[in-house]
């Protein structure tokens, strides 16, 4: 029998093949939190409790021990008179949620029974009182930057309410001011310009006029960009399910490594519409021309992926 098991949270439409349990049960069907899986030390995830020689509740009751045996420490971020508990980058700090006396004793920190909890991507956790609104805006603003990060694995932008270590509900928040100003800051020098290219009759392609002083900051601004032109008009019928990039300046220049990584930052946006169970009624095709490749009419050598 096998006792270095873990729980191990995966996003709901990516743990199709592993042994799973729900996180907790909601009653909005619209909101969809990740599912427990199981891992041992390796990470190897288990798909069938029975050759390790024991029953799923017994795999489920090993490895929910073993997440209490590890000793995680919050650390505090203090804003004003605003107090919030954070772990960022730490195995299985994400997991954490799931461990009962933990977030009791972090619910005693916050002078409270009651809190509210996101773990926006994989190894991090964010929690505040839920009573605190300046508090909230902060752990909202948190989950903003760590879910729109392309270069993480997101889990879920629900937060949770916690009372007593145990799941109550959960919901999405929006501070709009607060997040847009820190969305700012993280895209850096990236700028857009949005327009809908008519087709004919009604149709529509959406067409992007993108720039940015380093591939860095394209990637990110784009990531958060094309995430929110998806989920715009995924539901529109007049969109023809196509979306074009042009790079407007010569500043990131055309290479292998460059290339590269515009084919790493489209998957990943696939990535992250299959993640947040994102319906789309037909694939988005997404297209990347350079600059040098736009000026020069050689429209064949764009990038392209389908988002599906």
């Amino acid at each position: 029998m096998a006792l270095n098991l873990l729980p191990y949270l995966s996003p709901s439409s990516t743990s199709k093949n592993t042994y799973k349990i729900d996180m907790c049960y909601l009653e909005d069907p619209n909101f969809n939190p990740p599912s427990i899986t199981f891992v041992e030390e390796d990470k190897t995830q288990i798909k069938d409790p029975e050759p390790l020689g024991m029953t799923g509740s017994e795999l489920v009751k090993i490895s929910l021990n073993n997440l209490k045996e590890l000793n995680l420490s919050l650390e505090t971020i203090d804003e004003g008179n605003a107090k919030v508990l954070a772990l960022t980058n730490t195995e299985f700090a994400s997991e954490k949620i799931l461990d009962k006396e933990f977030l009791i004793q972090a619910a005693k920190n916050l002078n409270t029974t009651k809190i509210k909890v996101a773990i926006p991507v994989r190894d991090s956790i964010i929690i505040c009182n839920a009573d605190d609104d300046d508090a909230l805006k902060i752990l909202n603003t948190q989950l903003h930057k760590l879910y729109n990060d392309f270069s993480r694995e997101t889990l879920t932008n629900l937060i949770f309410e916690i009372e007593n270590g145990i799941i109550q509900s959960a919901e999405t928040i929006n501070v709009t001011s607060t997040v847009d100003d820190q969305l700012q800051q993280a895209l850096g020098s990236y700028q857009e310009k949005k327009t809908k290219a008519k087709l004919f009759q009604d149709l529509f392609n959406i067409r992007l006029v993108v720039e940015a002083e380093s591939i860095g900051d394209l990637q990110n601004g784009l990531f958060y960009s094309l995430l929110e032109v998806i989920s715009e008009n995924k539901s529109n019928r007049n969109f023809n399910n196509s979306i074009e990039i042009i790079l407007g300046d010569d500043t990131i220049k055309k290479n292998e490594e460059n290339v590269q990584k515009i084919h790493y930052l489209l998957d990943r946006v696939g990535e992250k519409v299959r993640a947040q169970n994102i319906q789309l009624k037909e694939p988005i095709k997404t297209s990347f021309i350079f600059t040098v490749d736009f000026r020069n009419g050689d429209n064949h050598k764009k990038i392209i992926k389908l988002i599906k």
